[in-house]
């Protein structure tokens, strides 16, 4: 009697691929396209479950689709793309869409360009003071820093909630 022959299974294009670590943990990565300077756009995250991995593949496929795989970037431990992720993630909904366009003004004319040196575990309170300080001797106006002041609490709220 024959033996049938297996074949492998290829997943199919931007399906993303979940390998299992050392350590027991999964790492779910995920292809979205191209940069806009024209580098891969591969987000990865570690998870304690495969069920968390195969989750975050699907919300990233999902908000690929929405917001365009531009948007979409490595949500590794520095401090930019987790503020950018979690804009996108929790503020874009949950504000008035001008609204949201002045948060992300912010976010690239003032916090990304500071911030992307700095990961969360150096975010300090003398970092922060220290960026506000840059922005009075920028002159950036009194209430846009207040703005600035209260969206960046209420990532730090978000993230002490377990939701940033």
């Amino acid at each position: 009697m024959a033996r049938k022959k297996t074949v492998k299974k290829k997943r199919s294009n931007n399906e993303g691929t979940i390998v299992q670590l050392a350590n027991g943990k999964r790492r779910a990565q995920i292809s979205l396209g191209y940069k806009g300077n024209g580098t891969r756009n591969r987000p990865l995250e570690v998870f304690n479950t495969q069920q968390e991995a195969i989750a975050w593949k699907n919300k990233m496929k999902v908000m690929a689709e929405e917001y365009g795989a531009e948007s979409i970037v490595d949500t590794s431990g520095i401090f930019v793309p987790k503020y950018h992720q979690w804009l996108l993630n929790e503020k874009k909904g949950e504000v008035y869409s001008p609204q949201f366009k002045t948060i992300m003004r912010h976010y690239t004319n003032h916090i990304k360009p500071y911030f992307r040196k700095y990961k969360i575990k150096e975010m300090t309170k003398s970092v922060m003071q220290e960026f506000f300080r840059k922005l009075e001797r920028e002159e950036v106006g009194r209430e846009t820093r207040r703005k600035i002041k209260g969206e960046l609490r209420q990532l730090a709220y978000a993230q002490s909630c377990g939701r940033g």
